[in-house]
């Protein structure tokens, strides 16, 4: 399914509420659960998912579905984890006399189904970017481009290739736009060039970019700066073992995240916990303590096409993701905490 027929799908249902029909009062219930859930309200968000999902209302199943299905391990609510498995199936899952079963499965109209199952299996194939097309193809470019990066971080190089040729949707990727401008180039990569650079796939790309230096006879320079702060957003070393002040190395990570909605939500995040004073090892330790910046990657909409990306990441419930899988991992991590903020937020 392309992107147009993903339009087709939704614009009758756009038509329906503006010509004043009865599922306008759904859509505007369903927008409130929608701000009721990224500003913090689980338990009163859920349960109106939960009805309007069983109501029959398509966007509502995609969503339960993805948040059931597809929050980054760890990243899962308290409120969430201390349900029971009957109360939570309830909840988040098309119940039936004898099972439950995902509402990503429960979509009986043939478009929606594709965007269903598409959701359901993205992360279980095992070629990734067959994973990514299908997620172009129904404008879930966030998961898409996220699956893209793993296929090339993985050395799967020739896979993007194909993939380019055969979906021309995905050959117009902003991740692979965005790294086609540096290949070949004699640029360097710098703080100041990932500062200046307003796409919000630099930091992504960065990493790729260090990737294939390795593997290819590339021109392009990255600087000593740039190989430590790629060494820190990748989670392999903590703010110490970098030999760089630690208010720079923190003023750094600042100054690139910025256009990067991943890596601004955890500097905003250590941003409010400073408040008047500074952590200058909290968003590095957390990087690590997460598996590094590819697992920030994964706080993301849960169904792009229903809530914006800018929307989401904008919201309260992006940073408490965040938060809750630092508070999560950090269980399993044997180095001692430093910063106060990590330590303030487990305890």
């Amino acid at each position: 399914m392309t992107c147009m027929s993903l339009k087709k799908f939704l614009i009758p249902l756009v038509l329906c509420a503006l010509s004043g029909s009865p599922i306008l009062a759904q859509a505007t219930t369903l927008e409130q659960a929608i701000d009721q859930w990224l500003d913090g309200e689980e338990e009163a968000s859920l349960a109106a998912f939960s009805a309007l999902a069983n109501s029959g209302d398509t966007f509502a199943k995609l969503l339960l579905g993805q948040i059931d299905r597809d929050i980054v391990e760890g990243g899962t609510s308290e409120y969430i984890k201390n349900l029971g498995i009957a109360p939570r199936d309830q909840l988040l899952r098309n119940v039936q006399s004898d099972r439950s079963i995902s509402w990503l499965l429960s979509l009986s109209d043939p478009e929606s189904s594709i965007i269903g199952s598409t959701l359901f299996n993205y992360r279980i194939l095992p070629n990734p970017a067959v994973s990514a097309s299908s997620l172009y193809d129904i404008g879930e470019i966030d998961a898409a481009e996220y699956m893209m990066w793993v296929t090339m971080d993985s050395g799967r190089f020739d896979q993007v290739g194909a993939l380019g040729s055969a979906n021309p949707v995905a050959a117009k990727s902003p991740l692979l736009t965005w790294l086609k401008g540096w290949i070949g180039s004699e640029g360097v990569l710098s703080i100041a060039s990932i500062t200046r650079d307003n796409s919000r796939v630099k930091i992504a790309g960065t990493l790729l970019l260090d990737r294939l230096q390795r593997i290819l006879d590339t021109r392009y320079v990255i600087t000593e700066e740039v190989e430590t702060l790629i060494a820190v957003l990748r989670g392999r070393i903590g703010a110490t073992d970098t030999g760089t002040d630690l208010l720079v190395l923190r003023q750094n990570l600042i100054d690139v995240s910025q256009a990067d909605p991943f890596l601004k939500n955890l500097t905003d995040l250590c941003s409010q916990c400073e408040g008047d004073r500074v952590d200058p090892e909290c968003i590095a330790e957390s990087l690590r303590i997460i598996g590094g910046y590819k697992n920030a990657m994964r706080i993301r909409s849960p169904v792009q096409t229903v809530i914006p990306a800018d929307k989401f990441e904008r919201s309260n419930r992006a940073r408490e993701i965040l938060q809750q899988l630092i508070v999560s991992r950090a269980e399993a991590y044997t180095p001692s905490l430093r910063s106060q903020c990590v330590i303030e937020w487990t305890q």
